[in-house]
């Protein structure tokens, strides 16, 4: 899967794997987020895999090129 920010300032996941522990990384990372992160809305949207992911990377959609 995937994480990346996004030019609005939310951050969108994209994960696969068993649905408990998906539930869990939810509620440890995604709802409490990284030292000195606000979090104020975590939306999940639980879907049937379209394509497997076989690692997990960070996207850092374009935000190098605007420094």
């Amino acid at each position: 899967g995937f994480v990346e920010n996004l030019s609005d300032g939310t951050v969108h996941v994209v994960a696969q794997g068993e649905r408990t522990i998906l539930e869990t990384f939810v509620e440890k990372y995604l709802k409490v987020g990284p030292t000195f992160a606000k979090v104020t809305l975590v939306a999940v949207e639980w879907r049937a895999p379209v394509a497997p992911y076989t690692d997990f990377r960070i996207r850092f959609s374009g935000f190098f090129d605007r420094l």
